[in-house]
């Protein structure tokens, strides 16, 4: 009779356990990614923004696909203040700041540095790499921990033509040299086994190796956390300076149509620039869950 009473207990807990809901984070994750804290409506002249970084506390300066300029937003006035060249119109994919220098990133894995921006002594210097296109290169950030710039790749993987790996180079800023080898790199196999294992739902529309394509790339400024954003898939994975998968979060398709920039402010609230697709063309703040 008792044995019975185990059995019947343990196929119910079971049941329990498999019917649980599943969620849209890990537990450690430290935004709400469904709730938006505040919204910027951008102009059509940012219809098609592909990076955000801090210029000043209250400016974003952004880049949008295959116009060399950058802008700069302001977030008090919500407008868009000014739109300076730095180079010829290209595929330009991401943006950050180093001290008073900008550097932007181009598909190829060419990265222009841009110093004296806005002034009569503004200079452009590329910077050419070993990437290649099919590499797409999408995210870049600047690293306070290494000192580096972060660059990760949309694409396949340099040596193999892998698409089961997503890799992340640094480049130094004083040799303008891209590291030889992927200082992290994300196994598409790992990351599923991640979802699956905290009970969060793959993307319905995912094929296989297909679901997470980094965009975009981002420190937190406290935790030294590494966030990558995928568009596809509309999620962002959290690694740790180890390269080991800390969290994982999901996005509201809904308010974040085809998300592509990602920054943090000094504070640890979240920029996530998102493209229009036919719908608004917005700049979603997250503040920290504390």
């Amino acid at each position: 009779m008792n044995h019975i009473r185990v059995v019947c207990t343990t196929i119910i807990y079971l049941s329990f356990y498999s019917c649980a809901p599943a969620s849209n984070h890990t537990a450690g994750f430290k935004y709400d990614l469904q709730h938006p804290t505040r919204q910027f409506d951008l102009p059509r002249s940012l219809r098609e923004i592909s990076g955000i970084t801090f210029y000043t506390d209250h400016q974003l300066a952004c880049i949008q696909d295959e116009k060399g300029k950058i802008y700069i937003y302001n977030m008090k006035k919500e407008v868009v203040k000014e739109s300076i060249e730095f180079g010829p119109d290209h595929d330009y994919e991401a943006i950050t700041m180093v001290n008073d220098t900008f550097y932007v990133l181009h598909s190829t894995g060419t990265i222009f540095r841009v110093t004296g921006f806005g002034s009569d002594i503004q200079q452009t210097k590329k910077y050419d790499t070993f990437l290649k296109k099919e590499n797409n290169t999408e995210g870049l950030c600047y690293d306070p921990f290494s000192s580096t710039l972060l660059v990760a790749c949309k694409g396949v993987s340099h040596k193999k033509g892998k698409e089961d790996t997503k890799e992340i180079y640094s480049f130094d800023l004083t040799s303008g040299k891209l590291s030889k080898k992927p200082v992290y790199k994300i196994r598409i196999e790992d990351l599923e086994k991640f979802m699956n294992k905290a009970n969060i739902n793959l993307p319905a529309t995912m094929k296989e190796n297909s679901f997470f394509e980094p965009s975009e790339i981002a420190v937190h400024p406290a935790t030294n956390d590494i966030y990558v954003l995928s568009s596809v898939g509309k999620m962002i994975a959290v690694l740790d300076r180890t390269g080991k998968i800390k969290d994982v979060a999901m996005l509201d398709p809904s308010i974040a149509a085809h998300p592509e920039g990602m920054t943090f402010s000094n504070d640890g609230t979240l920029y996530i620039s998102s493209e229009g697709n036919g719908k608004e063309n917005v700049i979603l703040e997250f503040v920290e869950i504390k």
